[in-house]
C-alpha cells in the first residue's frame, strides 16, 4: 500500500493541542499533582497523536480500475448520451448545450442512429442535451444535462492517474405514446 504524507491543513493547532499537555504533565509531575489528572492527560495526548497521523494518510480504494484512466490530463472527454431508438424514432436530432439550453450557447447539434451517443467535448463544464422525439402526431423533446469533470489519483495506481467522472445524459423516452 502507497502512503504519502500529505497534510491538508496546518497542523499548528494541532501541535499546540499535544504540547500544552506535554508541559503539564511535566509541571504536574514536579508538584506532586493528582495521578488521574496525569493519566488523564495523556489519553488527551494519544488522541492527538493519533488523529495527527490519520490526517496524513492516504487510503487505497481497491475497486478503483487503472486501466481505465490517463497517464497524461486530458482536456476533452466524452458525453455519453442514452437514446430510444425504435420504430418512430430510427434517427434522433441532438442539440449539446454548454450550460442551459436558456443561454443559447450551442456545443453541437447531430442526429444519433444508436441507443448509446457519445460525442466529445471540453472538460470542467456543464452539457445539456435535447433530443427531438416523434410520439404519434406530436413533437416530443426529452431535456437532460451533467457536468464532466476530470480527476486525478495518485495512490491507487503506479504512476498519476486521470479520469472521468460525470458527463451521463439520459434522454430516453419515458413514455411511448402521449395520453
Amino acid at each position: 500500500m502507497q502512503k504519502n504524507f500529505q497534510p491538508e491543513r496546518n497542523l499548528f493547532p494541532l501541535l499546540v493541542l499535544v504540547f500544552r499537555p506535554v508541559h503539564f504533565i511535566t509541571h504536574s509531575i514536579k508538584s506532586g499533582t493528582n495521578m488521574w489528572i496525569l493519566f488523564s492527560n495523556m489519553r488527551i495526548i494519544l488522541i492527538s497523536l493519533v488523529l495527527i497521523l490519520s490526517q496524513c494518510e492516504e487510503t487505497k480504494d481497491e475497486n478503483f480500475d487503472c486501466s481505465e484512466c490517463y497517464q497524461i490530463k486530458p482536456d476533452w472527454g466524452e458525453l455519453a448520451i442514452e437514446l430510444t431508438i425504435n420504430d418512430e424514432n430510427d434517427s434522433v436530432p441532438l442539440i449539446i448545450y454548454r450550460g442551459c439550453p436558456e443561454d443559447n450557447d450551442i456545443e453541437y447539434i447531430d442526429t444519433a442512429t444508436s441507443k448509446k451517443h457519445y460525442v466529445e467535448v471540453p472538460l470542467n463544464k456543464y452539457y445539456s442535451v435535447e433530443a427531438y422525439y416523434n410520439v404519434g402526431d406530436s413533437r416530443v423533446i426529452a431535456l437532460d444535462g451533467d457536468k464532466i469533470k476530470i480527476k486525478k489519483n495518485t495512490t491507487d495506481c503506479d504512476t498519476t492517474c486521470w479520469y472521468f467522472t460525470g458527463g451521463y445524459i439520459n434522454v430516453k423516452l419515458k413514455y411511448n405514446s402521449i395520453p
